[in-house]
């Protein structure tokens, strides 16, 4: 699956789907086998646990489950306690990262005119969703247990890619050219 974790699940793609459709369908089916109800993720990246909920209480979490409530949890503004052990480079990296995402044609407004970072700056330019794992090792390593039910996100760096050159005549009696180049958000959507 292709999906910046910025843009809200209906984002999502499958490679070989560009237009969504096939995400469409695949989205309402079970996230695990064996199904569940719940699951937790943990990442390398951010330091918080997410509970990720079936729709109802019977029903098996779904693709669509985590994709939503994955995006939802980290659109939330960062508390003052979570910055606490920021390091400073990482705290420069995230300020660079609300920036940008507060630039991006998101369709959710959350980002727009927003004081305050939020859980996604956390990520910096890793908001690719690379996946869910069950690295046991890491799981215990965190959570200093193995919980079953507990998945490692792996997440990528964004695909940046150049902006475009426009070329245009100035009206004016020189035959001058002036390239412009269209700003460069440094986030790209498939």
């Amino acid at each position: 699956m292709t999906w910046n974790i910025l843009y809200p699940g209906s984002y999502a793609r499958l490679p070989h789907d560009p237009s969504g459709e096939s995400w469409f369908e695949k989205r309402i089916e079970p996230a695990t086998f064996p199904r569940m109800s719940i699951i937790r993720i943990i990442s390398r990246t951010f330091p918080w646990m997410i509970q990720i909920k079936g729709e109802d209480s019977e029903a098996a979490v779904t693709c669509r489950d985590v994709v939503e409530q994955l995006h939802k949890f980290l659109c939330v503004l960062l508390g003052p306690i979570e910055m606490d052990d920021v390091t400073a480079e990482h705290r420069k990296a995230m300020s660079a990262a609300s920036r940008a995402n507060r630039l991006q044609e998101i369709p959710a407004e959350i980002f727009k005119d927003s004081i305050g970072m939020r859980r996604i700056d956390w990520l910096r330019k890793n908001t690719m969703f690379e996946g869910l794992e069950e690295d046991k090792e890491y799981i215990t390593e965190r959570l200093s247990e193995f919980v079953p039910g507990t998945f490692v996100l792996r997440c990528g760096a964004s695909l940046s890619i150049k902006a475009p050159t426009i070329r245009r005549r100035v009206p004016s009696d020189s035959a001058t050219d002036i390239t412009a180049a269209l700003p460069d958000s440094g986030w790209y959507v498939p």
